[in-house]
């Protein structure tokens, strides 16, 4: 909801994240995030929609080089043509 958003932000703004407040569904709403299977259901569903272009950020708690190594390997090969030429 907007008002969560606005709390949130402005939380953000005061130089606290406040991830506690943010849930598994919220994440949802805006990101890809979870195993593989998820992730590449999330990235399709937005190729079938009709996104031309889905950008990945590997976030990762310092090692980075493995964020993408896991998205080569467990999200990229469950595309299908339509999702994986939106990302490629």
């Amino acid at each position: 909801p907007d008002a969560l958003v606005t709390e949130l932000n402005a939380e953000y703004l005061r130089g606290r994240i406040p991830v506690e407040r943010i849930s598994d569904e919220i994440v949802d709403q805006v990101a890809a995030a979870g195993p593989g299977e998820h992730c590449a259901r999330w990235i399709a569903n937005l190729a079938n929609a009709g996104a031309d272009v889905v950008a990945l950020m590997p976030i990762s708690r310092g090692d980075v080089p493995q964020a993408v190594r896991r998205i080569s390997e467990e999200v990229l090969p469950l595309l299908n043509g339509e999702a994986r030429a939106a990302i490629l």
